[in-house]
């Protein structure tokens, strides 16, 4: 193996938000253990122990949730400082961190410039649409917050993508959601489908009909392609991976590949997982 990729979830399941569509909260409840709380020093030691004793080229450590910044700035100084120990043969590091962005502040986004992270922003939309399904626990709007971090981004020259899930309400808005990321300049776009719950037959008032799926990625194509043309290239995941694949690529999307990526989910407590859309107690993986 010349690379390994590990997807940690710092935090668990908890989150400050209260997304109505969100997955993890729907894999978390149901495992006899909703939430494990916060990453232990010793779970992380360990992590980055088993890393750089495996041996490869490459590690990759990727920050998810929940919500990851729950775990606190002084987690991640600590396990880039522990890393620093351990990489003794100096290998390549990649880190990236997907976060709703509320909670990120100077102190935060300075030291994700300084460690050379990518960050994943979740944003739907303009604020009608993002607050539409994007609130605190306590049921507040989110979007200003989000929209300021996202300036402290780019004042930090932080690298960052947008991730906009695609629901029932943001795909029959996509026109206006496409237009909104357009003209504030992101340059890196990924619009996710939200899954079905895990239970129950009916289908959730979020999710899209296969019809509203297909006029969004019509949509989204069209526009897509207007840009290229325009030599205003605005980087479309699944698109990309449409492009490559008609070049004779293998896609980067496990989705499309036909099998699954090789990397691990790791919860909070340590356990181990093949994926985090499978975090479930079924599979969990004996180490």
């Amino acid at each position: 193996m010349q690379t390994l990729s590990i997807l940690i979830k710092p935090a668990s399941s908890s989150c400050n938000l209260s997304c109505h569509y969100c997955f993890y909260h729907d894999v978390a409840e149901h495992r006899n253990v909703k939430s494990f709380g916060r990453m232990r020093d010793h779970v992380r030691k360990e992590i980055i122990r088993k890393a750089f004793a495996s041996h490869v080229r490459v590690v990759s450590f990727a920050f998810q949730g929940g919500e990851p910044t729950l775990a606190g700035l002084d987690f991640f100084q600590a396990f880039v400082r522990e890393v620093e120990e351990h990489n003794t043969n100096h290998i390549s590091v990649h880190y990236s961190l997907q976060t709703n962005g509320y909670a990120l502040n100077e102190a935060w986004i300075s030291f994700l410039k300084e460690n050379h992270f990518l960050v994943g922003i979740s944003l739907d939309g303009p604020k009608e649409i993002h607050d539409y399904g994007r609130v605190t626990n306590r049921g507040k709007p989110t979007h200003k917050r989000v929209m300021q971090t996202i300036r402290l981004l780019e004042k930090f020259s932080v690298p960052f993508n947008i991730l906009c899930v695609l629901t029932s309400y943001t795909a029959r808005h996509i026109t206006k959601v496409y237009n909104f990321f357009q003209k504030q300049g992101f340059k890196y776009v990924q619009f996710i489908p939200c899954l079905e719950p895990l239970e129950g037959e009916e289908i959730a008032n979020y999710s899209m009909s296969a019809e509203e799926y297909a006029d969004a990625l019509h949509i989204l194509f069209r526009k897509y392609r207007e840009n290229i043309l325009a030599r205003n290239y605005i980087s479309d995941r699944l698109f990309d991976n449409f492009i490559g694949m008609c070049m004779g690529q293998e896609p980067e999307n496990c989705s499309m590949a036909g099998a699954c990526s090789t990397y691990f989910t790791i919860e909070a407590n340590g356990d181990v997982f093949p994926c985090d859309f499978y975090a479930l107690d079924t599979y969990k993986m004996e180490i």
